[in-house]
Parts: structure tokens; C-alpha cells; sequence
């Protein structure tokens, strides 16, 4: 029988001779997973930011901290929260010809991965690129993928992306700049909401251009 998450536990016994201690019983860690796998819907980061990967200047990614939820067993409803620190990862060389793919996940214990291919074989990926052949830096490489996310049950993922372009004061109308883009995969149909909030100024002596 599960016992409630956050009643103190009691005493049922006491331990066999020389030691007579209390012996307790509460919310087991099985509790624990059940009451954190009620409250997601599936594997991926808490969409709340972090466990972003970059690329460094030599064959190593860097993950910045965050945490993921991931089921121990889906069929049970058995699942962790797992924090992650800031970490660096190696990498292996670059391949002489070709390409490789690289995918970076987190494992049950919290420990961040690099797998060479595109299916780890367990826990939540975090972020794939492609390593292109000679390079030896993977801010050469190409991001494919940025993160699934763990879904609460029935609430909203959060912010996806967000870009802030304050600071840009000239717009060139002849040639269209691409100013932002990210990535961001969903596991389940999802409405997506996008806002865009701009403040457009001319000079005094612009003149009126034509519609």
C-alpha cells in the first residue's frame, strides 16, 4: 500500500538486538516515481529553459544546467525528475570522410552522453549536430534538433522560443535580413501561440513611401 507523500512517517517495530532501533515506514521510492509519473504526460526537459547545448572551440559540447523528467516504466506510471549541473562533454575526433551525427542525452542518473547516431538507447535527448568531415571544433557543426519537452498534464509548455531585438535601428527595405531562428520539436499535436511586438520610428525627414 503506497503511503501519502508528505505524512510523517510511523513506527511499526523496532530492529532486532544489539541495535533496538525505530523501524520506520513511509513513502516509499516507488511512491515517489508513481506521484512524479501522475504528473507528466511524457519523456523530455522541464519547459522552464535550460539543458541548452553549444558547440566549443574544440571537440566537446557544453550543457548548461536543467533538469528532465524521463519514466522508469510507462506501464507503471514510474517516473524522475533528474537535475543536471553545467557540464562539458567530449566528443570523438571528426571523421575523415562524411558526416556523423551526434546525440547528446541525458541518462537516468543524470549523466550527460554523447552518442554517435541518432537513437541513444535510453533517457532524453537534449540536442543532435552534425559533424561535418576535418573539423576540429564543434561550433563547426550543425545543430539538427534542440529538445523534446516533458509535458504536464493538461497545462502549456511554456515559452518555445523568444528573441528580444532591441537595439536594431535601421531596416533596410530592398534586402530582407533574417534577424532570428531557432528549433523546437512537439510530441503530441499542439496549438502553438506566436506574438510579435514591434515599435516602428522614422526620421523627421523620411518621406512617405508608397503603399
Amino acid at each position: 500500500m503506497g503511503k501519502p507523500l508528505g505524512r510523517a512517517p510511523t513506527q511499526v517495530g523496532t530492529a532486532p538486538w544489539p541495535e533496538e532501533m525505530p523501524v520506520m515506514e513511509g513513502t516509499s521510492p516507488d511512491d515517489m516515481k508513481r506521484i512524479i509519473g501522475a504528473q507528466y504526460m511524457n519523456n523530455g526537459v522541464l519547459p522552464n529553459g535550460g539543458l541548452t547545448v553549444e558547440g566549443t572551440s574544440s571537440m566537446k559540447y557544453k550543457v548548461n544546467h536543467g533538469a528532465a523528467f524521463m519514466f522508469d516504466s510507462v506501464a507503471s506510471g514510474l517516473g524522475v525528475l533528474v537535475p543536471v549541473d553545467t557540464v562539458t562533454v567530449n566528443t570523438a575526433p571528426a571523421p575523415s570522410t562524411g558526416t556523423r551525427t551526434d546525440t547528446i542525452y541525458v541518462d537516468g542518473d543524470g549523466v550527460v552522453r554523447v552518442h554517435e547516431g541518432t537513437n541513444p538507447p535510453h533517457g532524453v535527448v537534449i540536442a543532435q549536430f552534425v559533424v561535418p568531415a576535418g573539423v576540429t571544433s564543434t561550433s563547426s557543426a550543425q545543430r539538427t534538433i534542440d529538445r523534446n519537452y516533458a509535458i504536464p498534464v493538461g497545462a502549456s509548455l511554456g515559452r518555445l522560443l523568444h528573441w528580444d531585438g532591441s537595439g536594431i535601428t535601421a531596416w533596410t527595405e530592398t534586402n530582407p535580413t533574417q534577424r532570428f531562428k531557432g528549433q523546437f520539436s512537439l510530441p503530441t499535436d499542439r496549438i502553438v501561440r506566436i506574438e510579435q511586438v514591434a515599435t516602428l520610428t522614422t526620421p523627421d525627414a523620411a518621406t512617405r513611401l508608397p503603399h
